[in-house]
């Protein structure tokens, strides 16, 4: 079976639109089958030579690594890409993607796939851990009905606004006739006073006149 993989540029391909003295050591697939210790060779991609002579594109596809088509319009996240062969032989197997950019100081990608006989049915991924389901929450919901409001009586205005209408200037009536016996009281008391001035002063007169009579 062909798989492909993918990978981004990070400005480590060669072109004349970037800087042509970016060097490539090689990109290979490795294998092991069955949890084996030993790795054996799958692919050898190539390498790009340096410096390099050209761009990247489609046109020109490149060796390895530096397989970026679109190099020239993102240099660091251009995408990469390659092809291999997987082994035909039904099993599971560890594959590692290796690009060497320094001499001695190899790039390592690793991860595993299951080869599966076309006749083979692939067995369904295992259902995922159930989740506890929250219980339902019921909100009491507000009424809909508005409660009745009942407007204050108004004067002049119905049966309630007569009596109240009446009680008021019966008040009123009752405040003036209590001011006017109020102000009879005060006008009597004056007049009482002023005559009782008059006799006390006729008697103190009196009383002078009968002195000097005497004397």
């Amino acid at each position: 079976p062909g798989v492909d993989g993918a990978v981004v540029s990070t400005q480590s391909t060669g072109a004349i639109c970037n800087n042509i003295y970016i060097p490539d050591g090689g990109t290979q697939i490795w294998y092991s089958k069955d949890s084996d210790t030993t790795w054996s060779l799958l692919l050898d991609m190539g390498k790009t030579e340096t410096p390099a002579k050209d761009n990247p594109s489609v046109a020109n596809p490149r060796p390895g690594y530096q397989n970026c088509p679109d190099f020239c319009n993102n240099n660091d996240k251009a995408l990469c890409t390659g092809c291999f062969t997987a082994p035909s032989t039904p099993g599971t197997y560890s594959f590692q993607w290796r690009w060497v950019f320094n001499p001695g100081d190899p790039y390592i990608t690793c991860w595993d796939a299951e080869v599966v006989s076309v006749d083979t049915a692939v067995p369904p991924p295992p259902p995922p851990p159930p989740t506890n389901t929250p219980l339902p929450t019921t909100t009491p919901s507000s009424p809909t009905t508005a409660p009745p409001t009942t407007a204050p009586p108004t004067q002049g205005s119905g049966v309630s606004g007569d009596a109240s209408g009446d009680a008021i200037a019966t008040y009123a009536d009752g405040m003036a006739k209590q001011a006017k016996s109020v102000q009879l009281v005060v006008d009597l008391l004056a007049v009482v006073i002023v005559i009782l001035i008059v006799v006390v002063v006729i008697l103190v007169v009196l009383v002078y006149k009968i002195k000097t009579t005497v004397e």
